[in-house]
């Protein structure tokens, strides 16, 4: 979340999941449910991970308010290397019970 997030910051989003998929190869080659987790949040390209998908939160162990300023690579921590699970700075957006 966090990469994909800095990524949008500078980059206009390309309707695919360019960004997250490039962290999942790199960080994460085993991770081979990305694209299917993300899928099931209804984010199906960079964008929609934050549109559809997550949102940033404010949390105990970070302690700061929740905005759309991009982070710096320091600030995503909690998470083991190696997983593709959004650290505590991000949380899931409730989607309505159609």
């Amino acid at each position: 979340m966090c990469f994909t997030s800095r990524m949008l910051a500078e980059n206009e989003c390309d309707w695919t999941l360019r960004w997250a998929l490039r962290w999942q190869e790199a960080r994460a080659p085993r991770a081979t449910a990305l694209r299917r987790r993300l899928a099931d949040h209804g984010a199906y390209c960079d964008c929609e991970i934050f549109t559809n998908g997550w949102r940033m939160t404010l949390t105990p162990s970070v302690g700061t308010l929740a905005s759309d300023t991009p982070l710096d690579g320091n600030e995503c921590r909690g998470v083991r290397p190696g997983s593709t699970q959004p650290c505590a700075r991000w949380e899931p957006r409730r989607r309505p019970a159609w």
